[in-house]
């Protein structure tokens, strides 16, 4: 990305990030699952750690939140 565009592009995704409701895959007003496993949640989890340990700035979030992943599994 130009380096002249990532300043607003930044903006606009941290608060279109800002904007989701996070909840359970069958919650009427979630925009936002959770993560399908445990494990999968801490994979995320230590790519955020690694970056920000290289030097990456925290936008949003950023933290593991309370809670199980995905406790159930829905066939589609």
């Amino acid at each position: 990305m130009h380096e002249q565009l990532a300043p607003a592009f930044l903006d606009a995704l941290v608060a279109e990030a800002g904007e989701r409701v996070l909840g359970s895959w069958d919650g009427p007003d979630t925009t936002m699952g959770p993560m399908v496993d445990r494990r999968q949640r801490a994979v995320v989890d230590r790519q955020v750690r690694g970056a920000l340990a290289a030097g990456a700035e925290l936008l949003a979030g950023g933290e593991v939140l309370d809670g199980p992943a995905r406790s159930t599994r829905r066939r589609c």
